[in-house]
């Protein structure tokens, strides 16, 4: 007689019906062995087990349920399936790495963070092998999260595993700096000390104890190495500043010459005789050729494109520009090659040019980029200064340099008359825009005096300022403002340009303001052992990540709307006190002046601050804080989304970065739109 599984199944459910579980799950077993593969008929028997009290019984169905539903990648109907089980087998940390994977393949990552601590609380003292292995799971899920990366260490170090603790605890003492978490980046390093005793470490140590305003703990790593290396030039460097710090000018003099001596990059040298004479050096004790050594180091770190006239404001130029510092910032050095090279008829202009140079050096192209350097000319002293120290530092000699390039451009009117015909050509388009924002700016200078002669003085101070964000440099303006300013004591006379903007034609070489600021394990750390770049370990790495502003730059922050002419939060007279503490450097005092506004402005201005310092994820918090608090109603909150994009972008949280960039073009889809466009370009690279 042929089984009739319809009426079996009928049957159990009769019985069930009746109360008579146990007849039922008779009924439910034969109709599985009839049909083995059947996930409902399964989990029908596991429940009716466990409500039978058959707790084995029950376990077991439902672990090949889940079994079989993850090698069917079925991961999501699984997850119900090993939330029973953990309620069935508590201290089974299994269950929960179980419950964690499925969670991870159907993309629930946070919902299994909470799974994967919890197995790491169930091992880590009985199995400590896997607690480490699943915290490390935990770790790369969450990189922003430090407390992660140190339960790593511990668990590691509890463990004795001493290497790898020791690695670890530097990898944490690494992250802690970048976010500005000195004091706890020096303990981590002295943690890894104490699992692994290595000289170049306990040179990291001192220096972090340096950054941390520590001088006398740093003296203690350093009494230790001197003894086993008293003729290394950083540690030599490293001592020199300690006793600068705790006033021993005299002793830190000599051993800032010494290891100045004992140096073998021209930098790093410079620096070393930098520090000397701030220690009481004079002439007599520094080496004839000194000069000759600054000059060269000068070279060595001088790159084109961060050049204050490698600047422009001009749209046919800026199209080239931003793409091809973005492809710089993220390592695409042919793809910047190639778009800057497609800018064609543009090639002798400053800005363009500065960009080419730099990328060809970047491709290695090194002769490519001399003889294009050799062949450039421009009326600007400093430009062609620039031009010969560039020559310098990819290895011509002065004398070479000099001969190479025609000093007397004055008169040589024909070719700079070819040249501007070529530009003219070429740029059509931005010439255009050019004669009518000349036009602009002459009407806006006729409405600034008839409003001045009207006695309309912060009216006409307004007018010019918008005259010089379109042409800083325009001379009638600048007068004019000068004398208006003098006459309207409740306006602060406006800044030319960002305060943190404004930088030298090239990067100092000195450190005499901090010695230690910019250090990482070695005094110079910032500075490049390579000839051809001003990082051993990436050209550009003064260059700041952020693809809008550099570690350096600040750019002025607009309060309008859309407009191309944005006027800068900090020429508004409540960020007087602020400005003038950015001109003169004084970075704390105006951190603390911003501390006393309390508005999205200035929490715009102090999220900018932060990116200049990379401290991204006190960044985050500033501007996420202050969104959540003025809301969409005030007038800076595109702005206020803009850093936050920024933010976000500089964390390489692609879809953050992306939902932001979105709400902004629902807001105003005119607002920065060329840049918005080439962002998200950019943020493709990261996919």
């Amino acid at each position: 007689m042929s089984f009739d599984a319809q009426k079996e199944e009928q049957k159990a459910i009769q019985f069930l019906n009746q109360g008579k579980v146990e007849d039922a799950l008779k009924s439910y077993k034969l109709l599985l062995r009839k049909d083995s593969k059947s996930r409902r008929l399964r989990k029908t028997v596991a429940d009716l087990s466990l409500r039978l009290g058959l707790k084995r019984e029950a376990e077991q169905m439902l672990i090949v349920i889940a079994d079989t539903d993850v090698k069917e990648k079925q991961y999501r109907i699984a997850i119900p399936i090993y939330r029973e089980l953990i309620k069935m087998r508590p201290k089974d940390h299994e269950m929960h790495l179980e419950m964690a994977h499925c969670m991870i393949e159907s993309n629930f990552e946070s919902d299994a963070l909470i799974h994967l601590k919890k197995a790491v609380e169930m091992t880590q003292r009985l199995k400590p092998e896997v607690a480490q292995e699943v915290q490390y799971r935990i770790v790369q899920m969450s990189p922003g999260e430090l407390s992660e990366r140190r339960t790593y260490a511990e668990l590691l170090e509890s463990a004795n595993w001493s290497d790898k603790a020791s690695d670890a605890w530097k990898e944490f003492a690494e992250l802690n700096r970048k976010v500005g978490q000195i004091k706890e980046a020096a303990r981590s390093i002295e943690r890894a000390l104490k699992n692994r005793e290595d000289w170049e470490m306990r040179l990291e140590a001192a220096q972090c104890r340096f950054e941390a305003k520590e001088p006398r703990k740093a003296l203690e790593h350093l009494q230790q190495v001197y003894k086993d290396y008293p003729t290394n030039p950083k540690v030599l460097a490293l001592l020199a500043t300690g006793l600068q710090m705790v006033g021993h000018d005299a002793k830190a003099k000599q051993l800032w010459l010494e290891s100045a001596k004992r140096y073998d990059e021209v930098v790093k040298k410079a620096a070393a005789f930098e520090e000397a004479i701030q220690c009481g050096a004079t002439e007599k004790d520094l080496p004839e050729d000194y000069a000759n050594i600054q000059r060269h180091a000068k070279a060595d770190v001088l790159r084109l494109h961060q050049c204050g006239w490698a600047s422009s404001s001009a749209k046919v130029e800026q199209r080239f520009i931003i793409k091809t510092r973005l492809l710089i910032e993220f390592k695409r050095y042919s793809d910047a090659l190639a778009c800057i090279q497609g800018a064609e008829g543009l090639e002798k202009r400053p800005s363009i040019f500065a960009l080419l140079i730099e990328s060809l050096v970047l491709n290695e192209k090194y002769d490519e980029a001399i003889e294009q350097l050799q062949t450039f000319k421009n009326k600007d002293p400093q430009i062609m200064e620039d031009v010969q120290l560039r020559l310098l530092g990819l290895g011509l000699s002065d004398e070479d340099s000099e001969e190479l390039i025609d000093d007397d451009l004055l008169d040589d009117d024909l070719e700079d008359l070819d040249s501007i015909s070529e530009d003219l050509e070429s740029a059509s388009d931005d010439i255009s825009a050019t004669s009518s924002q000349e036009a602009t700016v002459e009407t806006l200078i006729v409405e600034a005096k008839q409003r001045s002669s009207a006695g309309d003085i912060s009216g006409a101070l307004e007018i010019l300022n918008t005259v010089l964000e379109q042409d800083p440099t325009h001379i009638e303006a600048l007068q004019l403002m000068g004398v208006l300013a003098l006459q309207d004591t409740s306006t602060p006379t406006p800044s030319l340009s960002d305060p943190v903007q404004s930088m030298p034609a090239h990067p100092s070489v000195n450190i005499t303001s901090d010695p230690f600021s910019a250090l990482a394990t070695d005094p110079f750390a910032s500075v490049a052992s390579d000839p051809f770049s001003s990082s051993a370990s990436d050209p550009f790495a003064t260059v700041s990540s952020d693809p809008f502003s550099s570690a350096v730059d600040m750019n002025p922050v607009p309060i309008s709307g859309g407009g191309e002419s944005p006027t800068d939060i900090l020429m508004t007279p409540p960020f007087k006190m602020v400005n003038q503490y950015l001109k003169i450097g004084f970075h704390q005092e105006a951190e603390r002046a911003l501390e006393g506004i309390h508005s999205l402005d200035s929490s715009i201005v102090q999220t900018r601050l932060l990116i200049a310092k990379e401290q991204y994820r006190k960044a985050l918090d500033v501007i996420q804080d202050a969104i959540d608090e003025f809301g969409s109603s005030d007038p800076s909150y595109l702005l206020a989304l803009w850093e936050l994009a920024r933010v976000y972008s500089l964390q390489q949280r692609v879809r953050n970065t992306n939902r932001t960039l979105d709400e902004i073009v629902d807001i105003d889809a005119t607002f920065r739109s060329m840049e918005i466009e080439i962002w998200r370009d950019a943020l493709q690279l990261l996919d």
